[in-house]
């Protein structure tokens, strides 16, 4: 149902790293998604590039970037253009990406009981191999259904959320979900978890994105003007 959809994605998705140098000298490693949505630029979770996943942190120092069929090859350098904390978006120039296709991003409503599929690199991990840290990316793919959409108050700033039924890997953060058509709908953000029993994190088949509409108005705000939208 998705093969089509899963292998147009994987051509514009992109696996992040970010890292930094604490003061006791040991590296600090991120991990997570992002993808194409104009020449150069990649949209990916600001916690992604904070310091522990945690947007009241500082920015890694380094930001690196695999495109999906890639992996194996040499890591580029990517550059922030813009940070959006409270709408958890970061947009990234990563250069020389002149030809590579940018996802189309989808601004028509979903509808409760749709079925989308998401694709990223969740649950990657740093390895230590030939005095070295390696980047070990799996690419996976997982689907789900709408189930709500609302709005929510993030740091003051009200943001629309579109949320799926769906239990994410650990480490999705930044993902594109899209419809069976390759469309993107939004960006994975969170999932919701329940502490109430033994005070340990039980996650909840909840999956909380941030629709596209959400992503072109942060783009418009960076200067960012060239997407690929099904009716903006």
């Amino acid at each position: 149902m998705f093969q089509s959809s899963c292998k147009s994605i994987r051509e514009s998705l992109f696996g992040i790293r970010s890292s930094s140098k604490k003061e006791d000298g040991q590296m600090t490693f991120g991990t997570g998604t992002g993808f194409l949505i104009a020449p150069n630029v990649c949209v990916t979770a600001s916690h992604v590039i904070h310091q522990n996943g945690d947007w009241r942190l500082p920015i890694q120092s380094n930001l690196q970037v695999i495109r999906a069929p890639e992996i194996g090859g040499q890591m580029k350098n990517a550059e922030l253009i813009a940070d959006f904390p409270n709408k958890d978006l970061a947009f990234l120039r990563i250069a020389h990406t002149p030809d590579v296709p940018v996802v189309e991003l989808s601004v028509n409503e979903r509808q409760r009981g749709e079925q989308v599929g998401s694709l990223g690199f969740p649950l990657a991990t740093m390895k230590r191999f030939r005095q070295q840290q390696a980047f070990v990316l799996i690419e996976r793919f997982q689907s789900g259904f709408i189930s709500a959409r609302y709005r929510e108050n993030r740091g003051g700033t009200p943001l629309n959320i579109i949320e799926t039924d769906t239990n994410i890997y650990s480490g999705s953060s930044g993902c594109p979900g899209f419809t069976e058509d390759a469309k993107v709908f939004g960006l994975l953000s969170a999932t919701k978890t329940d502490r109430s029993q033994k005070g340990e994190a039980y996650r909840l088949a909840i999956a909380m994105w941030i629709p596209s509409i959400e992503i072109i108005d942060a783009a418009r705000v960076s200067g960012i003007r060239e997407w690929d939208t099904d009716d903006f």
